[in-house]
């Protein structure tokens, strides 16, 4: 990455509520924080094969429907397109998270109840293979 282009990316940043912020393009990248306690998952990103599951939506995330148990844990192994969990938008609307290729929870990013940002990272994948 240039010089340029990272400036760039400082001064959107400048323009931004972001407290928090990790790029990465073709196997490198970079993260900061301008916060005097930044989020603690933010500096443990698992290694770059990882995959990133992202929320698909703002709201509240849930492992489950109401009244089933989470089974998400880490280590466990996933199918490509399983749902993960839940997203509650609006009351009683709900978009579902799913995975895009199979493999095995690495990193776990949130928790039940949980608000969050549409494209925040929810947990990290190791891809079959890998």
């Amino acid at each position: 990455m240039r010089t340029e282009e990272i400036k760039e990316i400082l001064n959107w940043v400048k323009s931004t509520d972001l407290t928090q912020v990790s790029l990465k393009e073709k196997g490198s990248g970079f993260g900061f924080s301008t916060s005097e306690h930044p989020d603690e998952s933010f500096a443990e990103m698992p290694a770059p094969h990882y995959q990133c599951v992202s929320a698909p939506a703002i709201g509240t995330f849930h492992w489950s429907r109401p009244g089933h148990p989470q089974k998400v844990e880490e280590g466990i192994s996933l199918l490509s397109e399983e749902v993960i969990g839940y997203i509650e938008t609006l009351p009683g609307k709900t978009v579902p998270v799913k995975i895009s290729s199979s493999g095995k929870v690495a990193r776990i990013l949130v928790e039940e109840s949980s608000p969050v940002a549409y494209g925040q990272a929810l947990i990290f994948i190791e891809p079959d293979g890998k």
